[in-house]
């Protein structure tokens, strides 16, 4: 797994992914986009999945906000863009189920097709 996580200066922590990611690796940079936002103080992550491929196990999809909350300072107040990943097929499906999933538990999360679509809804923009 590859990613790259940055401070966006419009407000947001942004994550890049690309290559095979497991859900322990998304576990480990998911705690590590939180410490950041936490440190610039903001609850806006944008994780951009287009280049990769997520393997998400479905008892762990159902557990990782949850998870993470218990890792970390991050706040349901939080809000999540999920860019899904551009090759479709079964790691496409886990991340809108990810998606999905969080959202019913409450938590802010929303999956886009494309990135200037998830900043959009991050910046709280529309047409």
């Amino acid at each position: 797994m590859t990613y790259t996580l940055n401070y966006d200066k419009r407000g947001f922590v942004a994550l890049k992914y690309s290559g095979f990611i497991s859900a322990p690796e998304a576990q480990e940079s998911s705690v590590k986009a939180i410490e950041m936002a936490v440190k610039h103080d903001v609850k806006l992550y944008l994780a951009d999945h287009a280049e990769s491929v997520v393997v998400l196990p479905i008892e762990q999809v159902y557990n990782m906000m949850d998870k993470l909350a218990d890792l970390t300072e991050v706040s349901r107040n939080a809000k999540l863009a999920l860019v899904l990943p551009a090759a479709g097929g079964q790691a496409r499906k886990d991340m809108e189920s990810f998606g999905t999933i969080a959202a019913n538990q409450g938590w802010m999360v929303a999956t886009f097709n494309i990135r200037a679509e998830a900043t959009k809804w991050l910046m709280g923009e529309t047409d």
